[in-house]
């Protein structure tokens, strides 16, 4: 099933799909909330150093895209996609 999994480490929750067309994996991420009805979270996720992640693109759940130098991301409580 390669990269194409549940991600859950610490406070985080996600996914991670391959995109055929895009020729990308793409990883849904988000910070887990400890609080009922709420989206209020934050945490940071790295991606393994042995995934090779010098740099990714997230894109927000309205299309925006921001280039990500390094390999790790800043997550609130709203899902984010990354492109790798």
């Amino acid at each position: 099933m390669g990269r194409e999994k549940t991600v859950k480490v610490g406070g985080i929750d996600g996914g991670a799909f391959y995109s055929k067309a895009a020729r990308d994996f793409i990883y849904v991420l988000w910070a887990k909330t400890t609080k009922d009805l709420s989206e209020e979270a934050s945490a940071a996720y790295s991606f393994p150093a042995s995934m090779g992640v010098k740099e990714m693109t997230s894109i927000t759940w309205n299309q925006n895209e921001i280039r990500i130098n390094g390999n790790t991301v800043q997550l609130t409580g709203s899902p984010v996609f990354i492109r790798i």
